[in-house]
């Protein structure tokens, strides 16, 4: 695979919106495909951000770049980009799939990894990740079994098997099930922990058994609900994507009233400043994940919600 995106990135996001159930907002997935226009009609107006003469190679670091911002008009342009290379075959089979993921395009993106005809066991993660967007658990569990039939050779196998396993357990917590949820989990850690401490997968097994920890500690978030949180400043640190993320959180009468991060994330996509946002709105450590963001968006989670146990004398 060309660069860390694809890894790191992509298919983080195939966990990407594990804590918490799809809002009521969201169209549901019939909705989503009929309404679906390819390409999107705003297409016309973003401008190409490399010449039309670039090779794929060089087209694609310039969407990873763009992918990495928290700007929307920046996303646009990495669609766009990926678009114009895949209508005219110049660019990597699946690369243009999770690039509209990566934006945002969850109907499109669901689409394009339908028609791939050789879908490994990352792309199989990425179009459960389309399906639990939309609330279908039943079809994002079918296509993480489909996952566990295509993964590759040694010594990338066992690591991504934990990840179809963590996936597994996202699907199973967003439809409720917390038992099967914590099992799932319970299952992919002792994949990642039983991974060999050797390059290259020492440290993102590392820090991927330590993510899914904190996911199945999250599966015990409703005790807050009925705790009394205590005034005061309360902080906890999780490592995100790249760099460990602290959160402090203040409560004031009873309620979350304030949440402060302090991190070096890369891949951010304005989720320093969305999800304190959307917690202090929502008054709950497990709110929408950020897509493309989705590891710093759980760790964010996740730390708010170790702070929050603080709170409460648990």
């Amino acid at each position: 695979m060309h660069r860390a995106l694809p890894l790191a990135l992509l298919v983080a996001a195939a966990s990407a919106h594990a804590a918490a159930p799809a809002p009521a907002r969201k169209p549901s997935l019939e909705q989503a495909l009929a309404e679906l226009k390819v390409p999107p009609p705003w297409l016309d107006a973003v401008p190409l951000a490399v010449a039309p003469s670039t090779p794929w190679n060089k087209a694609w670091d310039r969407i990873e770049v763009l992918l990495m911002t928290a700007d929307p008009a920046d996303r646009r342009k990495a669609v766009k980009l990926a678009y114009v290379y895949q209508t005219d075959g110049r660019a990597r089979e699946g690369y243009p799939a999770a690039v509209y993921f990566l934006a945002g395009e969850t109907a499109w993106a669901l689409v394009e990894h339908r028609k791939l005809a050789d879908k490994n066991a990352v792309a199989w993660m990425r179009l459960a990740s389309c399906y639990l967007h939309f609330g279908e658990h039943g079809q994002a569990l079918a296509a993480l079994d489909e996952a566990l039939k295509h993964l590759p050779d040694p010594p990338w196998r066992p690591f991504q098997e934990a990840q179809v396993f963590e996936a597994r357990g996202d699907v199973l917590a967003g439809q409720g099930d917390r038992a099967g949820a914590r099992a799932a989990y319970q299952r992919a850690a002792r994949l990642y922990e039983a991974i060999p401490p050797k390059p290259p997968l020492q440290l993102p097994a590392s820090r991927a058994a330590a993510r899914v920890a904190s996911k199945a500690d999250m599966l015990d978030r409703d005790a807050l609900k009925s705790a009394r949180l205590r005034e005061g400043t309360f902080a906890a640190t999780v490592f995100g994507y790249s760099d460990n993320i602290r959160a402090t959180v203040t409560v004031r009468d009873g309620r979350i009233a304030d949440v402060k991060l302090d991190h070096r994330e890369k891949a951010d996509l304005g989720a320093r400043t969305i999800l304190p946002e959307r917690i202090v709105r929502e008054q709950r450590a497990d709110v929408d994940a950020i897509t493309g963001a989705t590891v710093t968006s759980q760790a964010i989670m996740s730390a708010v919600f170790q702070a929050l146990k603080q709170a409460a004398g648990l």
